[in-house]
């Protein structure tokens, strides 16, 4: 069964919205990861471990350009320390490679928990 609309609208008619606004506005890919094994997803097919907090995300299914949006977190690692950020090294169509640095120094450090959403058009 296939459902084809063009809008959707609340059951009093007074507000909707139409459905590119939802289609167009879902991530493509989304990771909750811990370290490198991945806790849910969608889209992500493996994450490798490149050394000390750098890591690859590849995608199940590519991107068509590699000019997607990419937002995301890196939280605590295994001394406590909650001063981690998130930095996009390189993007392909099917894969993002980041590291994980500190706010102080821009040293690289493992992650315990990292999370990221990506919007962009599907191949």
């Amino acid at each position: 069964m296939t459902l084809k609309v063009d809008r959707i609208e609340k059951v009093d008619g007074l507000s909707g919205i139409d459905t590119d606004y939802v289609i167009g506005g879902a991530a493509r890919f989304w990771v909750r990861a811990f370290h490198v094994g991945i806790d849910e997803s969608l889209n992500c097919s493996s994450i490798v471990d490149n050394g000390t907090g750098d890591y690859t995300f590849n995608f199940t299914n590519a991107f068509t350009t590699v000019n997607h949006s990419t937002v995301g977190m890196a939280d605590f690692n295994s001394t406590g320390s909650y001063n981690r950020l998130l930095q996009g090294v390189g993007a392909t169509t099917t894969s993002e490679r980041f590291y994980t640095i500190t706010a102080g120094n821009g040293g690289r450090y493992d992650s315990g928990r990292l999370c990221i959403h990506i919007q962009g058009d599907l191949a």
